[in-house]
């Protein structure tokens, strides 16, 4: 290796000394611990401000309606004094009026019965009906809960009556596809006239076949 030469050790004097940045200027930027606790101290205030407010307004909202309240609950009482007031002392009538109701009991006081009178009921002849009584909502009621009773049974009594047929009219359809199957019973005969290796011999029984359908057109025509 040799010497450095004199542009290598100019270039390296000429290049810029960087400076260093301190720590406190590091410091100095970020935030600290009191930045925090006063911001949060700032909230607490502001929230502590915002609820002492609020129940203030509620404090004074409740006195007005108690006040309310108590006014209502006296202007009630008075009413009441007043009225039991007024039914205990007598009104006072005129004299005038009190010497014309006097004179008036005076003269109808011979004649006057000390019963009440009945009323006079009208006289009805032998084939006049009954005065019709006016149902309560009670009566009412039961009648017409016994009239939807009725209905329901006579629905329910219906309904028995179709399914009845239904069953009879499938018993009585069992009844001759049994018979018509026992009309045409298969009679099966091996081997043919001649002793052959022929067919089956389908033999059907007529005089039952006819039987059954018999009976099955007298009652079509009893229908």
């Amino acid at each position: 290796m040799g010497k450095r030469s004199a542009d290598d050790a100019g270039s390296s004097a000429a290049a810029p000394h960087k400076a260093k940045r301190s720590r406190t200027g590091i410091r100095a930027a970020l935030p600290t611990s009191d930045d925090a606790w006063r911001r949060k101290l700032e909230r607490a205030k502001e929230s502590n401000v915002i609820r002492a407010k609020t129940l203030q307004t509620y404090a004074k909202v409740k006195a007005r309606a108690l006040a309310a309240e108590d006014g209502k609950a006296a202007s009630k009482q008075v009413a009441g004094e007043e009225e039991a007031a007024a039914v205990a002392a007598p009104a006072s009538m005129h004299p005038e009026r009190q010497a014309r109701i006097d004179d008036t009991e005076e003269a109808g006081g011979s004649g006057r019965d000390d019963k009440p009178a009945e009323r006079q009921r009208p006289q009805r002849g032998p084939g006049a009906r009954p005065a019709k009584r006016p149902q309560s909502f009670f009566q009412k009621a039961q009648e017409e809960a016994a009239q939807k009773k009725a209905e329901a049974e006579a629905r329910q009594a219906e309904f028995a009556r179709r399914a009845a047929e239904r069953e009879e009219a499938r018993a009585r359809r069992a009844r001759h596809q049994k018979a018509m199957a026992k009309a045409r019973r298969v009679d099966t005969h091996k081997g043919g006239r001649n002793g052959g290796g022929g067919g089956d011999n389908q033999r059907r029984k007529l005089g039952r076949e006819s039987g059954v359908l018999l009976d099955r057109v007298r009652k079509m025509m009893g229908k």
